[in-house]
């Protein structure tokens, strides 16, 4: 008889593959013997990180008990009504580190070769609630800028009911069919997703769960995090442990709402980045806006 393992993992989508990753959990997983099995209790707002083990390479011998989000305070609570071991009874485990490969499914796999070899941008804009989603204008201002500096742009996303939040696409209102520009919304699971933000040379985003994501690989993709002004004050601008964990030097912020103050200056820094970036890789070295003094 083997080993039981019991892993417990809760918060948003970002902390579950933070500390999946970086806690060396994926890895622990993979190196089960035959005989041993595991369990994973997920406390998760994002009702798809369950994909991460549901495609893992020892998904046969992994229970996955998927959970809604709750908070710290009820955390006792919730557990007894869903028959989770509690904090204190589940053990700590020595994670395992090293190259960690996320295994995704076949399907995923077939996109991520359409896109071998192509200097690509990936576009997130939906965050996991409505009110820190970039706006639409924003959103085609960024794939028309980018893809005219040469890249392919490639919009991701999963549909799923929280707070009204939808999901922008290709084809929207002022979002319509662009050249080098592909919607891989709800096409991708999310190791397929974490793999395809792997090769991209960078990031546009709203969602935290992919920006805590690039500071874990590398090399590191160029990355602006679009977001509100309450949360640049509330975590970004006092580096509290969530804004500690999302920050890098390769992350630009900029505020995805008005008044914009300096965002637009900070937007077109990024594109300047992307710029140079595209140039190292071969392209052309166009582009048609001056670039704010540094």
């Amino acid at each position: 008889m083997g080993r039981h393992l019991q892993l417990f993992f809760g918060g948003g989508l970002g902390d579950v593959i933070y500390h999946v990753y970086e806690g060396g959990k994926y890895l622990l997983l993979e190196q089960m013997d035959v005989d041993d099995r595991a369990t994973v209790y997920l406390s998760c707002s994002n009702p798809f990180a369950r994909e991460i083990f549901d495609y893992h390479p020892k998904a046969t011998q992994i229970e996955v008990r998927n959970h809604h989000w709750w908070p710290w305070e009820v955390d006792e609570e919730m557990r007894a009504k869903y028959q989770i071991p509690q904090r204190w009874e589940i053990p700590i485990y020595e994670g395992v580190h090293g190259e960690t490969n996320f295994r995704h499914s076949p399907t995923d796999q077939e996109k991520l070769d359409l896109l071998e070899g192509k200097p690509y941008i990936v576009i997130a804009a939906t965050a996991g609630t409505p009110d820190r989603s970039i706006p639409l204008p924003m959103v085609s201002m960024l794939v028309q800028d980018l893809t005219d500096l040469g890249y392919w742009t490639v919009l991701v996303g999963r549909t799923y009911e929280r707070q009204g939040r939808n999901e922008i696409r290709l084809g929207s209102e002022s979002l319509k069919e662009k050249p080098h520009t592909w919607d891989l919304v709800d096409k991708l699971t999310v190791p397929g997703t974490i793999n395809l933000v792997k090769k991209a040379q960078g990031l546009v985003t709203a969602h935290s769960a992919l920006v805590m994501l690039t500071n874990l690989i590398r090399p590191q993709p160029e990355t602006l995090l679009l977001t509100t002004h309450a949360v640049y004050q509330r975590h970004l601008l006092p580096r509290d442990r969530w804004g500690e964990i999302i920050y890098s030097e390769r992350t630009t912020f900029a505020a995805s709402e008005e008044p914009y103050h300096d965002s637009e200056r900070k937007v077109l820094t990024y594109l300047e980045k992307m710029w140079r970036h595209y140039v190292l890789l071969g392209g052309p070295p166009k582009f048609k806006y001056r670039f704010p003094e540094s």
